[in-house]
């Protein structure tokens, strides 16, 4: 279940990469508005009444499949997720991927062929003193188009997170269809190491860009150096459902 703690033991990963100079940036939503959006066997899941969007920029580093080394500057790259929060009918939560961005096209292609809805983005990320970080993604060329400018400013570490924070960052799981079902990919990493920070800048067409309102609050920021992360086998976790993505043919 999320949380702070880790949940997945993988004896056998299929992925190893590290997350690294991250941003989250959450905001409350309607639940309706995520719900028509998920597949059969999968329930939005709130917090106190609201689901939630996330808005996660970070540098992908070192990607590759164990036990094999990372390819030397083609495994670190940026990468922009945006993604929100479910539950399944079997009582496993995780995350649902809204959309994935990245600069690497053969793994973007290389995804799409599972389910995750990745796509082309022209990227950098510059860290910044004392913790906090920029990114700039910019649209690219017969992709789904995003443009995104952040600049965060990183507060005091947190030595023990928020209930909320804790929900949001500790996702154990992620879920695509694929072949007309519902699979569950398992992910397993160290606690989050966790700041509180916040936005001297922020520019991005994201939600209009996937059909979403654009939020009228404050997001809720967190930063973190990043973790280690170790992908599991994707197993099936549901029926099959006709249900597509929005953007996406049927």
């Amino acid at each position: 279940m999320s949380g702070p703690m880790p949940q997945n033991t993988i004896r056998l990963p299929v992925n190893a990469q590290r997350w690294s100079a991250l941003t989250f940036l959450h905001w409350p939503v309607a639940p309706a508005l995520i719900q028509e959006r998920l597949p059969r066997g999968l329930h939005v899941q709130t917090y106190e009444g609201a689901a939630w969007i996330g808005l996660t920029p970070f540098l992908m580093q070192d990607l590759r499949v164990p036990p094999l080394p990372a390819l030397p500057g083609w495994s670190t790259f940026p990468e922009v997720n945006l993604r929100t929060y479910v539950r399944h009918e079997d009582g496993t939560d995780g995350l649902w991927f809204l959309g994935l961005w990245s600069t690497r096209r053969a793994m973007n292609a290389a995804m799409r062929t599972i389910g995750l809805p990745y796509h082309r983005t022209e990227a950098t990320i510059q860290p910044v003193g004392g913790g906090g970080m920029t990114y700039d993604a910019r649209p690219a060329r017969h992709a789904v188009p995003l443009r995104l400018r952040v600049a965060v400013r990183a507060g005091a570490p947190i030595s023990a997170p928020t209930e909320l924070e804790g929900k949001l960052t500790g996702r154990w799981n992620a879920y695509t269809v694929r072949g007309g079902h519902v699979w569950r990919v398992p992910v397993t990493h160290q606690p989050w190491p966790l700041r509180r920070a916040s936005l001297d800048h922020f520019d991005t067409d994201v939600f209009e860009v996937m059909g979403l309102p654009t939020p009228q609050v404050e997001p809720l920021v967190l930063v973190s150096p990043g973790v280690d992360t170790l992908i599991g086998v994707p197993r099936p976790a549901g029926p099959p459902t006709s249900r597509t993505r929005p953007g996406e043919a049927a």
